[in-house]
């Protein structure tokens, strides 16, 4: 796939349209209870139905995903553990598949606003939503640096290596939680001479804030009605 082809679709809505309406399905997928199988299918009916309106391309959907499915593992797993194997009850197993179809489509309407939408884009979105600026700021830095902590962890994994670590052996299992440490601080270190970098370069805290503001024309109101009506309608009337 070419990096033209993996770029986001320019978005026929206004960026708080399509962050409003992905936060409010995924409020109606947190508040749905596990065992209610039919609101959780009406839900994903109602997020397809977001993608398609908001032109998601199916590719990128995919390869998110992917990444995706190992975080909603982690997530239904222990419970899975601690509650299904125990207890050997059939009612244990549904809730804890429900469970796991709240999770994927949770991260569906997460990987949805984050296919349609650059980066920027969300953050300017939220911005205009009054959203507070430090929390903008810790969001944008964690985005914008996270290739930085990852190019830290693979050289401290290299260096392991070459003094012979293998992680084979018992008495090398200590070192995982070392390399755990030595990565926080060495984290917290470029945090510090990156920030004060961007002091010096006359950095305010202007996350998002490059973009010009748009206005809401009458299909974004269409698009926001009609996503909270239909996602009350489920919780109130399906079982």
């Amino acid at each position: 796939m070419s990096p033209a082809a993996s770029e986001p679709i320019p978005a026929s809505f206004d960026s708080r349209t399509i962050v409003l309406t992905q936060f409010i399905l995924l409020l109606g997928v947190v508040f749905t209870p596990p065992g209610q199988f039919i609101s959780l299918f009406a839900f994903a009916l109602l997020i397809a139905g977001a993608a398609f309106v908001f032109r998601t391309q199916i590719p990128a959907f995919l390869a998110k995903s992917k990444r995706a499915l190992p975080v909603a593992m982690l997530i239904v797993l222990p419970v899975l553990l601690l509650r299904g194997l125990v207890a050997n009850d059939s009612a244990v197993w549904l809730t804890t598949a429900g469970l796991l179809l709240k999770v994927l489509l949770a991260l569906s309407c997460v990987i949805v606003l984050l296919v349609v939408l650059p980066f920027h884009e969300i953050l300017f979105a939220l911005r205009r939503l009054r959203v507070p600026t430090l929390f903008l700021d810790i969001l944008a830095m964690a985005f914008r640096y996270i290739d930085v902590i990852n190019a830290e962890r693979v050289q401290l994994v290299r260096s392991l290596a070459a003094r012979g670590h293998t992680g084979a052996w018992i008495w090398q299992s200590r070192m995982p939680g070392k390399l755990a440490g030595s990565l926080f601080l060495r984290t917290i270190e470029r945090g510090e001479r990156i920030h004060m970098a961007m002091l010096a370069r006359g950095y305010e805290g202007a996350a998002g804030g490059l973009l010009q503001p748009s206005r809401l024309v009458v299909r974004d109101f269409i698009v926001l009605d009609t996503a909270g009506l239909v996602a009350l309608l489920i919780l109130w009337i399906l079982p």
